[in-house]
């Protein structure tokens, strides 16, 4: 509904409203979601390491000056 009455795509009527209904939680959404994408080789190298030990594994990420 929210696309429709926005008169945009489903995706970008949904973060209008995530942004409008809670600008601080929107901000830890997309913070999480850069890290992940910055991080995106590290991350997939770990998951990979952590499943082969059948445990869980610290692992180190790059965090981009603001």
């Amino acid at each position: 509904m929210a696309a429709v009455i926005m008169k945009a795509d489903r995706w970008n009527a949904g973060i209008a409203s995530m942004q409008a209904g809670s600008p601080d939680d929107w901000r830890g959404v997309a913070g999480a979601s850069n890290l992940v994408h910055v991080n995106q080789e590290a991350l997939a190298a770990c998951l990979e390491a952590a499943a082969k030990a059948k445990k869980g594994r610290r692992c180190t990420i790059t965090v981009p000056a603001q």
